[in-house]
């Protein structure tokens, strides 16, 4: 199932609004407009693209997320999220920084999706009123519907052969100096899907 409309708007106005939060005024990496993608759409777009995606899934209990940005939107975020600061771009070791970024982006990136998923699942608990923990992230390079099906396998064998209830593909493009964008994909059981979806329907 999907989440309802009414539902999805609430929950991407708290998302960004946390992003936002998160972000502070020295970093340049803002989020634009964010959209929830309905899952047969999602899923139908997968077998046209051939490219592969960086992915870090994390998990709740009763819960799985995952983010997934393209490689080349890859190296934008790692550009902007350790070259983006104020502060850095005025250092004198910002050329030596600068070189280093191929090397950088896989620990980059994990770091970057643990801060955006921790934005989503604080949003998440808060709309729920609840506590949750999130693991520590698992990374891998794939092409996105690999990717997918990895999750959904690890949802069941941690929810005791359950498949998920609800989910949700949220696009999130970013506003740099260049484009780029990335999708994270909420899987919840059934209990924290209708507990969410009350809160916020």
């Amino acid at each position: 199932m999907n989440f309802s409309d009414n539902a999805q708007k609430k929950l991407l106005k708290l998302i960004a609004e946390r992003f936002s939060e998160k972000a502070g005024p020295d970093w340049c990496v803002r989020t634009t407009a964010l959209a929830a993608i309905p899952d047969e759409n999602f899923r139908s777009s997968l077998g046209k693209d051939p490219a592969d995606y960086y992915g870090a899934y994390f998990s709740i209990p009763g819960g799985m997320f995952l983010t997934m940005f393209s490689l080349p939107s890859s190296s934008e975020m790692t550009d902007a999220f350790i070259l983006g600061t104020r502060e850095l771009a005025s250092s004198p070791a910002y050329g030596a920084m600068k070189e280093m970024m191929p090397e950088l982006e896989p620990m980059a990136m994990a770091e970057f999706s643990n801060i955006l998923t921790h934005v989503i699942l604080d949003a998440l608990a808060d709309a729920a009123g609840m506590a949750v923990f999130l693991s520590a992230p698992q990374w891998l390079i794939d092409k996105r519907e690999r990717l997918l099906k990895k999750i959904a396998g690890e949802f069941k064998q941690t929810n005791g052969g359950a498949d998920f209830e609800a989910i949700t593909h949220i696009h999130i493009p970013f506003s740099l100096p260049a484009a780029a964008d990335g999708t994270v994909t909420v899987m919840l059981d059934s209990q924290l899907s209708r507990r969410l979806e009350k809160a916020l329907g």
